[in-house]
């Protein structure tokens, strides 16, 4: 089984799967993901269409992962500190 995030194939393949009336298990089965994937992505969007859970996994993915905290003022504040020398541990 992958561990990396389905492709927007495997979600047509998906739709496709679905309207031929296979099971849960039997889409995971065939597309060599865990079960549990194919659960989570048919409850992105109800009801289940490629497209839209492919924009949804787009802008969930674009706001993921650590806030930065370097404002544009915190930037200019570094740069100018580092102009004059100051070492990064003592900025």
């Amino acid at each position: 089984m992958s561990t990396s995030t389905l492709s927007q194939f495997q979600r047509g393949a998906i739709a496709s799967l679905l309207r031929q009336g296979k099971s849960q298990a039997a889409i995971a089965q065939d597309l060599g993901v865990a079960k549990s994937t194919i659960s989570y992505e048919l409850q992105r969007v109800q009801p289940y269409d490629p497209e839209l859970a492919q924009a949804d996994a787009d802008r969930k993915r674009r706001h993921c992962g650590r806030k930065s905290i370097l404002t544009p003022q915190r930037k200019q504040l570094v740069e100018h500190h580092l102009r004059l020398t100051w070492s990064s541990d003592y900025i």
